[in-house]
């Protein structure tokens, strides 16, 4: 059997190596990145270079130093470029889909049609996946544009959308558009009612029309989901 003196001597040699282990777990991932001083460097290099893609992986790499000065000089040069340091590839992602959103605006001024819709091919998010743009029918919303986010699944809790709103008449006053086939697919997702009830006993003075001239027929929105179940 060891000596008391032998044994006593292992076991500060295991208490030393635990100690180390435990330092070399939270110590290592910085130090072999080179610590939070030298990614903030790297991000803001690459910034400089117009690599926002690149600096915001690296930027991620900064999340466990937030309290530490490399994280805020990295963050003010991150918002410099219009991204949040706190999520950067999510802010990445919603700068592709503002750009996206402009340019289709822009076509949509000069042509007066709607973007097709589906999956645009050349437009990707922070993950390299591509987004996608959708017919919207809710709240005054005509089309949307798409990331299915981090976990890569569309219509999931983490997917980033842009919403473009329409309020010219000519698409949402009743008129007709500019686009013939954008007509025909308002008329499947639209239909006519009466807003109120005519009165049970009053007589309509007008075929068609309630007494007293309210209550008369208006276009209003309803869910698709509730068309196919009519």
């Amino acid at each position: 059997m060891p000596s008391p003196a032998k044994t006593a001597f292992l076991r500060q040699i295991v208490c030393l190596i635990c100690l180390l282990a435990t330092v070399l777990a939270v110590a290592g991932p910085a130090m072999a990145l080179g610590g939070p001083e030298k990614i903030a460097q790297r991000v803001i290099r690459l910034l400089k270079q117009g690599r926002e893609l690149a600096a915001c992986r690296e930027a991620v790499k900064l999340a466990p130093y937030a309290k530490t000065p490399a994280y805020r000089k990295a963050a003010q040069a991150l918002l410099a470029h219009g991204i949040s340091i706190e999520d950067p590839m999510a802010s990445y992602t919603a700068k592709v889909l503002i750009k996206l959103e402009n340019q289709l605006e822009a076509q949509r001024a000069a042509t007066g049609r709607l973007p097709a819709t589906g999956i645009r091919k050349k437009v990707r998010d922070a993950w390299g996946r591509p987004v996608r743009v959708e017919l919207v029918t809710r709240k005054g919303f005509i089309y949307a544009i798409r990331s299915a986010g981090r976990d890569g699944q569309w219509l999931t809790s983490d997917d980033l959308t842009v919403g473009v709103r329409e309020d010219d008449p000519r698409w949402w006053g009743g008129g007709p558009s500019k686009d013939p086939l954008r007509d025909k697919g308002r008329a499947n997702l639209y239909r006519r009612q009466e807003a109120t009830p005519p009165p049970p006993k009053e007589p309509e003075l007008v075929p068609g029309v309630p007494a007293g001239g309210k209550g008369g027929p208006k276009e209003v929105e309803v869910n698709l989901e509730d068309l196919l179940k009519r």
